[in-house]
């Protein structure tokens, strides 16, 4: 499935970043190859990380914002704990999903489980170079804003990574 996942997701140019996380420590991976990325995903699996991938490609091997070069989605992201700005459950969470994509009759999202949240994704039809993106990305920040409960750091941010698909979130036990 994931593969899948980002076939549709990921821009079909540029270098993509897979990035590890575990102890505190963050390592990033660049790859031109979706293939390859998928390799790297499954070896950071099998070592235990948080698998997180980056939702724009880059023209370099940095995920610094100024490097991003095209996506090929929006997306948000739906925290559940206990705060105001979060959803009681995942199950709540969803129930606002579904409530906000009837309400604006926008096309039904991908859904991926964070672990302690959920993740919905709108995927585009082509490449959009990351400066175009980013103030239609703003503009559909401000709007979900006043309509759900998301996560404003995650939904504009151009080197944004969110959790791989099909991973584990060692962050929590269980």
């Amino acid at each position: 499935m994931k593969e899948k996942f980002y076939e549709k997701a990921l821009p079909t140019q540029g270098t993509y970043c897979v990035s590890g996380i575990k102890n505190g420590q963050v390592i990033n991976r660049f790859t031109g190859s979706l293939a390859d990325l998928n390799q790297i995903i499954e070896q950071l699996k099998i070592e235990h990380y948080n698998v997180f991938v980056a939702l724009h490609s880059f023209n370099t091997a940095s995920r610094k914002s100024e490097h991003a070069a095209f996506a090929r989605s929006f997306f948000i992201d739906l925290d559940v704990g206990e705060s105001d700005k979060k959803y009681a459950s995942k199950y709540e969470a969803l129930e606002a999903l579904g409530e906000f994509v009837d309400n604006i009759a926008l096309p039904l999202p991908v859904v991926v489980d964070s672990g302690t949240g959920v993740h919905a994704y709108w995927l585009l039809d082509a490449d959009i170079p990351s400066l175009e993106w980013k103030p239609y990305a703003e503009k559909f920040k401000a709007f979900c804003l006043e309509r759900i409960k998301i996560d404003p750091a995650i939904t504009a941010d151009k080197s944004r990574i969110m959790r791989c698909p099909e991973s584990f979130n060692y962050k929590t036990d269980p």
